[in-house]
């Protein structure tokens, strides 16, 4: 199957090109400005890039340095460490992609198992209409780009934007795997990056040997780690013990050229032993089960290869033999070094203040370890079954077509919240109540993520990559099919015990080891298995497209929202309104949400409404935050913090015809980010937190949109009877209670005794602007009476405007508004040191006999 018109290189080459491009882009936004040395290291990496771009001959050393990196990436994709990953392979990927070019490779475009790999690709990429993507579409809308990239590279696994991650770096390993294979030498390029790759195995199991005996530490590079147990630079021991036995095949790399010294031999024991030693002291148990099996692999290739070349492999009693003494005497070799050499060696190079602690130390290290090996044989209610069993009722939910990549963790917490679900009675049942990350198996996080029909491509994947290994083997004897098929074996057997998608540089190792397999012609096959694998591609991509009208018809999981009886399929039900906004968080006061740049809330209810608004900037006083609210793209209020502090805002608003919904928009000048302002671990790009909104069914007595009392010192009112002035600034909109029985109670301990408001027949408000250009732009207030509008008024000059409302007119009101055109600002505008937002100056009394 070969589709080599000029056509499709042509589209093909300009899809990689913007993918990767955007790639760029996307890593430069989010770990470019993180520190001075990662953005050295980008710019390091880059210059790399470009080099081996103009001298392609550096190609091998730069994939090698690139394999031989590998250790120092055992983090989870949301770590800094593994964006630095994935931006090393967007750099080796563009100078791969642009050599490969140059040399005018004449590979097919498409070969059986890169068909199987797009299969699998678009069905993942197609899942994620199964997400909530229109709410987070939107929401990177608000939030703007660069936040939106961030946040998505940043994502925990509990929320959705994680998944769009996991498919970037699915469609990036991809890409990385294909433009590998269409390099011409293509052997020589994968034999030098493999290399790389046990090079840097061998040497981070030797150096977390020695931090594991205290000779000195990593744990300021791995930040975390188990006690008592080797962690190496990896963040966790489980995912040193993955690295090391999918790289370890590799060694058989070495055994491949024609070595006759006997201390290259040695040598190579050695770093078989120095694993092993490393695995041992790991304590991952899925480790120690995997490794005898690779080490008999190793052992048969080398007692059945020699100058280079695969012998016969007709066993013998002989030959048996040996593999069964090399195997076991090996691991006997690594256990005796392990407690009865190095243990008591770091002892003795310890002076005596820390002998005692180094033999404590010591001893908790050997009694994990016996507890480790003990639990090999006895069911752990906290272990892996435990989470396999948490991945099975997760995709149940969906079991044919999945419920979406790589979104185990946000299905799991969503369910977990609903009582019917099966996952719910599942976790109800335990005693373990803790919802991990991940089902801690491949298969379930593939059964998970596409259901039976993913984990039927992936099988399809693998099988082929697996055959057409071991059928060119046995034609052509190209050594290195060997390792490649021991270090797909070994990936899928550790795969049983943990999700290998979750460390993205544990992922691409099984990409790198299907690219290599793709530079094998499928001409290997007889012409009869060729066309099975063609029908095969055929029937895989109708399937496909079968699924993306079910991943269509059910975008946003809308079946499992009818299913359930949800309004949406979201932990929280009101997140429908809530646009641009972080997940609510549950503090003292209440339920606030964190806002980017920009947000968005909608609700249908009119009549007076509330929202808390709380800055916490750290460096508000020396930078104050702007604030601005629109409700229906009209400007409602302008707030300036000058200082952390919580603010409570009331807005009364009118009924829309029809019912339709109130807009809410909030946008700040600027946000902050507490991991790089030392507040904290979080890495959102946050503005402020709103806490809202709620509909008070009592309107405040003070009136709402008011600055604070003052008193007049300008001179008389032009119509203004009475001795004491006192008026308020309002902001861009402001109300007045005027139910005269009740809440007029405020007005009357500032203005009026109650004698005076009973005699008097009405109501008259005074407004005056200030506004510095209002001669030359005229500033329009619109005068409410409950909900509707009464009145307009033109300011085109700072006079006192009078305002009479009889007694008739306000009798059966509730309220009394008004909205100005627009604000202005003392501070901004140079005039003073008052850094508020003003709109008028209100005085306003009941009761006043004179109405004209």
């Amino acid at each position: 199957m070969s589709l080599n018109s000029k056509g499709i290189r042509i589209v093909f080459t300009g899809m990689v090109c913007f993918f990767l491009g955007a790639n760029l882009l996307y890593r430069f936004c989010t770990i470019f400005g993180y520190s001075h040395f990662v953005g050295g290291l980008f710019i390091f990496l880059g210059m790399c890039s470009l080099f081996v771009i103009l001298f392609p001959k550096y190609l091998r050393t730069f994939l090698f340095f690139f394999g031989g990196s590998f250790f120092l990436f055992g983090f989870r994709s949301y770590d800094i460490q593994s964006q630095v990953f994935e931006t090393s392979v967007v750099f080796v990927a563009i100078a791969a992609f642009i050599v490969g070019l140059r040399s005018r490779s004449k590979r097919s475009v498409i070969s059986p198992l890169f068909a199987f790999i797009i299969c699998y690709a678009a069905l993942s990429m197609l899942s994620v209409l199964l997400l909530p993507l229109g709410h987070v579409i939107r929401d990177f809308w608000l939030f703007g780009w660069k936040t939106s990239l961030f946040q998505v590279a940043n994502a925990f696994p509990e929320v959705p934007c994680y998944s769009l991650g996991g498919i970037n770096r699915l469609i990036l390993f991809c890409v990385l795997a294909r433009t590998l294979s269409r390099i011409p030498k293509t052997e020589q390029i994968y034999k030098t990056l493999f290399a790389g790759v046990f090079v840097g195995a061998v040497f981070s199991s030797f150096i977390g040997i020695l931090d594991f005996y205290g000779v000195f530490s990593l744990a300021w590079y791995r930040k975390s780690g188990s006690l008592y147990v080797l962690n190496s630079t990896f963040m966790n021991r489980g995912w040193f013990a993955e690295f090391v036995l999918v790289a370890t095949p590799f060694i058989l790399i070495g055994s491949m050229s024609k070595i006759s010294e006997l201390w290259c031999k040695i040598l190579l024991l050695i770093c078989l032993v120095v694993c092993e030693l490393a695995l041992i002291l790991a304590g991952a148990r899925a480790g120690w089960v995997t490794y005898p099996l690779i080490l008999f692999f190793c052992w048969l290739f080398f007692y059945f290869s020699k100058e280079g070349k695969f012998e016969s492999l007709n066993l013998g009693w002989k030959d048996l033999a040996k593999i069964a003494i090399s195997v076991p005497v090996t691991i006997v070799i690594s256990l005796f070094l392990t407690f009865q050499v190095l243990m008591p060696l770091s002892d003795c190079l310890r002076d005596d203040s820390d002998k005692k602690k180094i033999a404590g130390y010591s001893k908790s290290s050997a009694e994990l370890l016996k507890g480790r090996a003990f639990r090999l044989i006895q069911a752990d209610p906290r272990g892996r079954p435990y989470t396999w069993r948490e991945g099975f009722h997760v995709g149940r939910e969906s079991p044919v077509f999945g419920m979406g990549y790589e979104s185990f963790s946000w299905h799991a917490n969503m369910l977990s919240g609903i009582p019917s679900s099966h996952f719910a009675k599942f976790h109800a049942g335990s005693a373990f109540k803790k919802i991990h990350d991940t089902p801690h198996s491949i298969y379930f996080q593939l059964f998970v993520s596409g259901g039976i029909v993913g984990l039927c491509l992936w099988f399809l994947i693998i099988g082929y990559a697996v055959t057409i290994l071991i059928v060119d083997l046995i034609r052509n004897k190209r050594l290195l099919n060997i390792p490649v098929i021991i270090s797909i074996i070994s990936f899928h057997i550790y795969g049983i015990f943990q999700s290998m998608q979750y460390i993205p540089m544990i992922w691409l190792l099984i990409f790198l080891n299907l690219s290599y397999t793709m530079t094998i012609d499928a001409t290997v096959f007889k012409e009869k298995t060729r066309r099975a694998f063609s029908v095969l591609v055929k029937i895989c991509a109708v399937v496909v497209m079968i699924c993306a009208f079910v991943y269509l018809f059910d975008s946003g999981s809308r079946s499992l929202a009818a299913k359930y009886g949800l309004k949406v399929y979201a932990r929280d039900q009101g997140a429908a309104d809530y646009f641009g906004f972080y997940s609510p968080e549950k503090w003292k006061k209440g339920t606030y949400r964190w806002i980017g740049r920009r947000a968005l809330v909608e609700f249908r209810k009119g009549g007076l409404v509330k929202f808390d608004l709380d800055c916490r900037t750290p460096d508000v006083e020396t930078c104050p935050v702007l604030l601005t609210i629109t409700e229906d793209g009209k400007l409602v209020d302008r707030i300036i913090f000058t200082k952390k502090k919580a603010v409570i805002k009331y807005y009364y608003l009118v009924d829309k015809n029809g019912g339709g919904a109130h807009k809410f928009f909030f946008q700040v000048s600027r946000t902050w980010n507490p991991q790089r302002m030392g507040v904290s671990e979080d890495v959102r790009h946050l503005g402020l937190a709103v806490g809202g909104p709620e509909f008070p069914t009592h309107f405040p007595v003070e009136g709402i949109g008011f600055y604070d009392w003052e008193k007049w010192q300008g001179g008389l009112i032009p119509g203004w009877t009475g001795d004491e002035i006192k008026y308020r600034w309002m902001g861009a909109q402001a109300f007045i209670p005027i139910d005269l029985s009740s809440k007029i109670a405020y007005i009357r301990k500032y203005q009026f005794s109650d004698e005076e408001a009973h005699e008097k027949d009405g109501l008259e408000v005074f407004l005056r602007s200030l506004h510095p250009d209002v001669g030359v732009d005229p500033v329009v207030v619109e005068i409410y009476r409950d909900k509707m509008l009464w009145k307009k008024i033109v300011f085109k000059s700072k006079q006192w405007e009078k305002i009479f409302f009889d007694q008739n007119e306000i009798k059966d009101a509730k309220v009394l508004g008004f909205k100005v055109s627009r604000t202005w600002n003392p501070s901004l505008s140079g005039i003073s040191e008052d850094g508020r937002d003003l709109g008028l100056m209100v005085v306003y009394r009941y009761g006043v006999v004179d109405k004209n």
